[in-house]
């Protein structure tokens, strides 16, 4: 049997990207949905640049602004340099505290990267993907 085939592309400039999906089976049967996806960056989402998860009442949490501005679904998820999913959440109320799945939490220094996809109540798509770095 044929797997799905993807393509990757790098988008450098927060916007709306229109974007054109198509789907075919064993038999040759072809689908198309064609939309637009809003692409952003921290500034966009409204997340800071450094997190600081020291129990000093500053940084200690971190899940972008446009989250908690959202009453529709979103997911936010966050990545280690390797790429391997480190936390992630869905649903309100459930920022990043500095813990890891498998145990253990972040270190001073290490950077991570972070994905929030939003669903708009239109059921238009969003997504803002940008670094995060550990502070003391």
């Amino acid at each position: 049997g044929q797997g799905l085939h993807g393509s990757r592309i790098s988008i450098k400039e927060p916007g709306a990207y229109p974007v054109n999906l198509v789907v075919s089976n064993a038999y040759g049967c072809q689908d198309i949905a064609v939309g637009n996806i809003d692409v952003g960056d921290r500034h966009v989402a409204g997340a800071p640049a450094m997190f600081s998860p020291n129990g000093d009442g500053r940084y200690d949490e971190f899940l972008p602004e446009a989250a908690n501005e959202m009453h529709a679904p979103w997911h936010f998820s966050v990545f280690n340099v390797e790429g391997e999913l480190v936390f992630e959440s869905i649903g309100a109320q459930k920022p990043w505290k500095g813990q890891l799945i498998g145990g253990g939490t972040v270190r001073i220094g290490e950077r991570y990267f972070w994905n929030l996809e939003l669903t708009k109540p239109d059921g238009s798509k969003s997504i803002h993907s940008d670094v995060v770095r550990i502070d003391g």
